[in-house]
């Protein structure tokens, strides 16, 4: 099957963002040039070094990448595998928390070996480097750690309506207390967290 022929089967012709890193590939070098090919004859669009996408028509003119579909794979997740999260005053507005909007969103990725800023297209993003690696099995009780860890500093809620606020985002992520109480050793904030916890009534789920 030709590069072609594969991308033609496996992304829709919507917009859907390429990354080169899920294509399959011997060589880097010959990957690049059967891009390059392909950009060249039309059949494929680039987006920026790394990042593609099969050509649309939209609204008469030439179709725009998903930009969101694209930050959601490239940071958040891809098909079935989870691997970040929006954290700290990203994650406190997203949950109301906080009505104080980041000035750029703020994730938490397996996808950054540090904590940086990046720029995707216009648009900048601040990347931080997670506590241990995100799985599917472990990104719900990593974000609730961090919404503990700064839940008093970074919030503007508080009393009924912070029990309020909780309560919806414990049972919409359905946090399994048994693996926070596993993961919270590898936040070096491990006691600020649990403090937190007493202060809003959790602290039994982890010491139970």
């Amino acid at each position: 099957m030709s590069l072609y022929d594969y991308l033609k089967a496996n992304f829709k012709d919507d917009g859907e963002p390429i990354l080169t890193s899920e294509l399959p590939c011997s060589s880097k070098g010959y990957l690049r040039q059967q891009l390059k090919e392909l950009v060249d004859q039309g059949k494929l669009w680039r987006f920026m070094p790394g990042i593609y996408y099969l050509p649309y028509e939209w609204r008469g003119t030439k179709g725009p990448l998903k930009f969101n579909r694209l930050i959601l794979k490239k940071y958040y997740r891809n098909k079935n595998e989870s691997y970040g999260y929006s954290t700290r005053f990203s994650l406190y507005n997203d949950w109301q928390f906080s009505t104080q909007v980041p000035y750029v969103p703020q994730i938490c990725t397996n996808n950054t070996s540090c904590d940086r800023l990046v720029t995707i297209g216009k648009s900048k993003y601040l990347l931080y480097k997670p506590r241990t690696i995100i799985s599917n099995e472990n990104v719900n009780e990593l974000q609730f750690l961090d919404l503990m860890e700064n839940l008093f500093t970074m919030t503007e809620v508080r009393d009924e309506e912070m029990d309020i606020r909780l309560q919806i985002y414990l049972e919409e992520n359905e946090i399994d207390f048994c693996r926070v109480k596993e993961l919270i050793c590898f936040y070096p904030a491990k006691n600020k967290i649990i403090q937190n916890m007493e202060k809003v009534g959790l602290q039994y789920l982890i010491n139970s």
